[in-house]
């Protein structure tokens, strides 16, 4: 599957993910947030222009962004996709530690109360995803320079 990797140095590279057709953490395949969540210290990919063979350091990744539907299974959708318009959505800007700027929708369930952008961004959850079309920016929380809310 294809997909840029958002490193701390550097451009993003274009790469070739290997993603399993199943994944002990939930029903389905695996997505681009379980290769940064879990498993060994570094994963597989190939770079898509030089065919090279590369381990990635996982906890060194500042983001993948890939297809929406590799991180949205249809069939498995979350409970923000499920509840309509009760979720929660806020358009953002993430600047990241390398200075790459992400932009897009983020989406979210939280008590009445709790709805706001800064709610969201200080769950526990290591990511937040950031859906920009048909595009999924899976970003690490550790790399996040500061969230800008778009109107």
């Amino acid at each position: 599957m294809s997909a840029l990797l958002h490193v701390p140095t550097g451009a993003p590279r274009d790469v070739f993910l290997f993603l399993f057709d199943a994944f002990p953490g939930h029903r389905g395949p695996e997505r681009p947030s379980d290769l940064l969540s879990e498993g060994p210290e570094f994963f597989p990919v190939v770079d898509a222009k030089t065919d090279a063979f590369l381990l990635m350091a996982r906890d060194r990744v500042a983001a993948i962004s890939a297809a929406l539907d590799l991180e949205l299974i249809p069939g498995e959708l979350p409970p923000e996709d499920l509840a309509g318009d009760d979720a929660t959505k806020i358009r953002a800007e993430v600047l990241l530690a390398n200075g790459t700027r992400l932009s897009g929708l983020l989406v979210f369930l939280m008590p009445e109360g709790q709805r706001r952008l800064q709610d969201h961004v200080n769950e526990p959850a290591r990511f937040l995803i950031l859906r920009d079309g048909e595009t999924a920016h899976v970003i690490r929380k550790t790399q996040i320079i500061e969230v800008i809310q778009l109107p």
